[in-house]
């Protein structure tokens, strides 16, 4: 066995950072949101609870559309929809039926069916499954099944009932229905690109919703009848593309995609339709309304939640920070979420709806901006109490270091804390604009702009040497208002929406090109000896070059290298703790790179053996195992880093390492 190739295999085992000499490639890890179901396809509600049916015979049960419960269905093959009537559940996949009291044990029924089945609906003590090739099952008890002849060939993709009758709706723009479940009428047809994917009843009105044969170039179909014979064609004209439709607190709800990013479509009349488009490069796949609340399931099995079918939960999420040995992200609508380990992350009271903008976190705990003048802190990211910071002005930047927190805002306001509860402001000038914050190994260091009769010119925030707060009212240029910033290893980092700048002492600047794209809002970090900025790894400009959300990372904020990974939708924020960073963005995404170490120069000991080192954090401490064959493997240390790194020694100098 060969000397080096036995210490060519060393991968410490720590929680911390090493100094990188290149750019970091990955891995990152999506941790949040879950997916509560793979290949997701119907949803309803009943006995209050949500249930969903999807791939592999995979159905999950919620109380409240937040913790799902796996429940075995007893098949394998796809299920597709999922109805409640009567106290009864009926979920239909494939050529199978299954039904259940409870949504929890499901016990299958014969069809006798050969073509599969993609829908289902009850009422009027009817149960109506409507399928391929024209395929209409119905039942009166969900388990005896009888066919009927629907006059059509084209596949049936929905059926609701209302209004005293079925509406079942499929290919080529065909709609039935039925006032007996027996006899079916064909009451439309358009066979030019309309394929009608369901259909649904409320308020005295039908509405079915079409997709197009390519979702590229659908139109946002929707059709609208009072008696489920006359039908009116509308258009939201903007390429929508709606596979499923809900109605419930007075509001129809159709979701699906737009160019391939989520989309939701409104109504209150099912006559004036509102498109809410959203930056999540998804697709809703079903919908249902219950309790008071939509769900919706997109193509990844993440469940989205509504109180009125506009805003919805996931919300966006715009800062990470790590402190006292908790990650706490935060974001829209008052979201906050922590974890102790970056892997399991748990929803938190902010007690505000509020947008959540930044968060820092140091050995006290955490303090968070929202854009008013009050700022919310935690001891443990779990419980959060607002802080009087003693002024009137709005804050929306903060950073954390050298014992103090430190918040900028409107009016040139700055608020600081050595403890995170009792808070000290003072406003400098009402035209002075703060932009961006950071705090690095040369303490604190803030951008704006003042704008008087001379123009706007730029402003700056630094730490004196006994930790005071230096306001500088004139600098050599005047910040961009789009500006992010970090500063580590000696080196001030500022970064805008395709470039970046670089300095030494927040005078001198230099400018570079950076490759990436920001979105905003967003922020950059540092951690691990490296620069971090969430982006666009391919730039638009570069059409038709393919775009993937992900990080550009950089050790001397000059030179930059980019990773896409498979983010949904933008980016915002970057924080880094703990040995890990964490990236945050649209729908709630939660994105986790653990970073390892890494060993330096291998030198062989005069007596024998063997003496290395490992890069990486400060006062961490570090396992460090050996094997001779890579099959059993024993300890032969620990030992801790001093400022970043830690010697080691191997006697043997002929194992294999980890």
């Amino acid at each position: 066995m060969g000397l080096w190739a036995g210490w060519a295999l060393l991968a410490g085992l720590c929680l911390g950072q090493p100094g990188w000499a290149q750019v970091m490639p990955g891995p990152w890890i999506q941790r949040n949101p879950p997916s509560a179901i793979s290949n997701p396809a119907g949803i309803t509600y009943g006995n209050g609870q949500f249930v969903i049916v999807g791939g592999n015979g995979g159905i999950v049960t919620s109380p409240d559309g937040l913790t799902w419960t796996p429940r075995s269905s007893g098949i394998t093959n796809g299920l597709s929809a999922v109805g409640f009537g009567n106290g009864q559940f009926v979920a239909v996949g494939g050529t199978t039926i299954l039904t259940s009291s409870n949504g929890v044990a499901w016990t299958g029924q014969a069809s006798g069916m050969t073509d599969g089945v993609n829908a289902v609906g009850y009422g009027s003590g009817h149960w109506v499954v409507v399928g391929a090739a024209g395929t209409i099952l119905t039942s009166t008890d969900g388990v005896a099944w009888t066919a009927q002849a629907s006059g059509s060939t084209n596949g049936l993709y929905g059926v609701v009932f209302g209004s005293g009758q079925f509406v079942a709706v499929g290919d080529s723009g065909t709609i039935l229905s039925s006032m007996d479940t027996v006899h079916w009428v064909q009451e439309f047809q358009n066979t030019v690109n309309m394929n009608l994917r369901c259909v649904t009843y409320g308020d005295g009105r039908f509405v079915a919703a079409a997709v197009g044969p390519d979702p590229a170039f659908s139109q946002g179909l929707i059709l609208t009848s009072p008696d489920g014979i006359h039908w009116t064609v509308l258009s939201t004209n903007d390429g929508t593309w709606l596979p499923a439709l809900a109605y419930g607190g007075g509001e129809f709800v159709a979701v699906g995609e737009s160019w391939v990013s989520m989309t939701v479509v409104t109504s209150a009349d099912g006559l004036n339709w509102t498109v809410h488009p959203r930056k999540i490069d998804t697709t809703l796949l079903a919908v249902a309304y219950g309790g008071g609340v939509f769900i919706a399931v997109d193509l990844a099995g993440v469940v989205y939640k509504s109180p009125d079918g506009i805003n919805w939960n996931p919300h966006d999420l715009f800062g990470a920070a790590y402190g006292n040995g908790q990650y706490v992200v935060v974001g829209d609508n008052g979201s906050i979420l922590s974890s102790l380990d970056a892997v399991t992350w748990t929803p938190r009271d902010a007690g505000t709806t509020n947008r959540l903008l930044a968060v820092a976190g140091n050995a006290s705990g955490f303090a968070l901006v929202t854009g008013g003048p009050a700022i919310l802190g935690s001891p443990d990211g779990v419980t959060w109490t607002p802080r009087n910071t003693g002024t009137t002005n709005g804050l929306y930047g903060i950073a954390a270091g050298n014992g103090l927190f430190v918040a900028i805002g409107q009016r040139g306001t700055i608020a600081h804390s050595l403890d995170g509860t009792n808070w000290y402001s003072s406003a400098f000038a009402a035209n002075l604009q703060w932009i961006a914050i950071t705090c690095g190994n040369n303490g604190f260091f803030a951008i704006g702009n003042v704008y008087d009769a001379a123009g706007p010119h730029g402003a700056t925030l630094t730490s004196s040497v006994d930790g005071g707060l230096v306001i500088t009212p004139w600098a050599p240029v005047t910040w961009p208002t789009d500006a992010v910033l970090a500063a580590g290893s000696g080196v001030i980092v500022l970064a805008t929406a395709t470039s970046t700048w670089t300095s030494t002492n927040g005078v001198d600047w230099t400018t570079n090109y950076s490759g990436f794209y920001l979105d905003q809002p967003s922020t950059i970090g540092y951690g691990a000896g490296q620069f971090i900025v969430p982006a666009l790894v391919f730039a638009p400009r570069c059409f038709p070059c393919p775009s993937y959300w992900g990080v550009f990372s950089s050790p001397d904020g000059v030179n930059w290298g980019g990773w896409g990974f498979d983010q949904r939708g933008p980016l915002y924020g970057i924080g880094y703790g703990g040995g890990r960073f964490i990236a945050v963005g649209a729908a709630g995404a939660v994105w986790e790179f653990a970073v390892t170490p890494e060993l330096g120069t291998l030198r062989p000991l005069s007596g024998g053996g063997m003496r290395g080192s490992i890069s990486w954090v400060a006062a961490a401490s570090c396992a460090l195992d050996v094997s001779t064959n890579l099959t059993d493997w024993t300890r032969l240390t620990n030992v801790a880093t001093t400022n970043g790194t830690a010697q080691f020694s191997d006697p043997a100098g002929t194992n294999f390492s980890r």
